[in-house]
């Protein structure tokens, strides 16, 4: 009897496995589309309101699915604000990878540098960047998902077995 609840619990287990790894790429997929949300929103404020960073930071941080976002979670007022995003976006806890991390940090150090046809230009240019890896990581993500939940199941199975 034992036994048996032995090798449901380790099936279990890698079920649980698969389904951890796949919630990883969801999660991957979701912090994307908000990416792309708040690079949407961020071209509407420049072109329609000619806001200033901290102004812009500041709208972001209120919007309610863009807040979300690991890196805009800190108190605007009371720090540097481009040191501040550029930090939390190195600690990496919105789980980018390392180039996505790397345009994020490239778009934040640039943004309002320029005049507003410039930052309009440079918002749209990560827009279609970021927009192009949702597209990419979206395709794979699915596959990736099956893959994931049905190795989870299938290894948890094998080492059952194997136990027995």
């Amino acid at each position: 009897m034992i036994r048996i609840i032995g090798i449901v619990l380790i099936m279990l287990t890698g079920a649980n496995c698969g389904c951890y790894l796949s919630s990883r790429v969801k999660g991957h997929i979701k912090t994307l589309e908000t990416i792309n949300d708040m690079l949407r929103e961020t071209q509407v404020m420049i072109r329609f309101n000619a806001v200033t960073f901290k102004e812009l930071i500041l709208h972001l941080q209120g919007c309610f699915g863009i807040s979300k976002l690991k890196f805009l979670s800190f108190d605007a007022e009371k720090s540097d604000i481009r040191e501040s995003i550029i930090f939390a976006i190195k600690q990496n806890e919105d789980g980018l990878n390392q180039e996505e991390n790397e345009r994020l940090c490239c778009f934040f150090m640039g943004f309002g540098t320029t005049d507003i046809d410039g930052q309009l230009s440079m918002v749209e240019s990560y827009q279609h960047y970021f927009a192009d890896r949702l597209e990419k990581v979206r395709d794979e993500g699915l596959k990736k998902c099956r893959l994931y939940n049905s190795l989870g199941v299938l290894g948890g199975a094998f080492v059952a077995v194997m136990l027995v």
